[in-house]
């Protein structure tokens, strides 16, 4: 697969899935962009169970503009930075799970580890809810520039070690969500 392993797009897009592996989602072989195991905006919502991503680029898993996830025992391990290198470095990513622009998520029992760039990413106007997790062996392990989120009530019993930096408050660059969409264009005109 290429571009994104899972994507879910509009207020109609529903899935629930259980025991999903999305592994090594190659770039979009236009421009090298992207590579995300899940993408989930514009009111779409995803309830996984035993979820396991790895080897994406640039983002694993993406919620955003009002996209709502429940994810339960997921694993992100080992997110690359975007392949298109100098060509989109202000926004190349490496980041686990990314939170931004009106997404919600809740998610419980997971493990975060090895990413390029952030394990949890949270941005903007966001709900989150984190519970049972390990986030480690990350550049920077929970980048928040998110002012209406309190991680003290969001996360319970999160654990974050072994990071560069367990967290990081200033604005990591968040790729644009709906960049996604333009890329998907010709696929939701079929």
């Amino acid at each position: 697969n290429h571009t994104f392993g899972l994507f879910a797009v509009g207020a109609e897009s529903r899935a629930e899935l259980c025991d999903l592996r999305i592994v090594e989602t190659q770039p979009q072989p236009s421009d090298a962009r992207f590579g995300y195991g899940l993408y989930v905006v514009e009111s779409a919502a995803v309830d996984l169970t035993r979820v396991q991503l790895g080897q994406s680029r640039q983002i694993a898993a993406l919620v955003g503009l009002d996209g709502a996830a429940t994810l339960d025992d997921l694993a992100i391990e080992d997110t690359l930075e975007a392949a298109c290198g100098a060509a989109c470095a202000q926004d190349s990513g490496g980041s686990g799970l990314v939170i931004v622009h009106g997404g919600r998520v809740d998610v419980s029992n997971f493990l975060i580890r090895r990413s390029d760039l952030a394990g949890f990413q949270i941005a903007g106007d966001v709900e989150v809810s984190a519970r049972d997790g390990v986030i480690t062996d990350n550049l920077i392990g929970v980048a928040f520039s998110a002012p209406d989120v309190d991680l003290a009530t969001s996360f319970d019993r999160v654990r974050t070690f072994g990071n560069v930096r367990d967290r990081d408050f200033s604005e990591v660059p968040v790729p644009d969500p709906g960049e996604g969409l333009e890329s998907l264009e010709p696929i939701l005109d079929e």
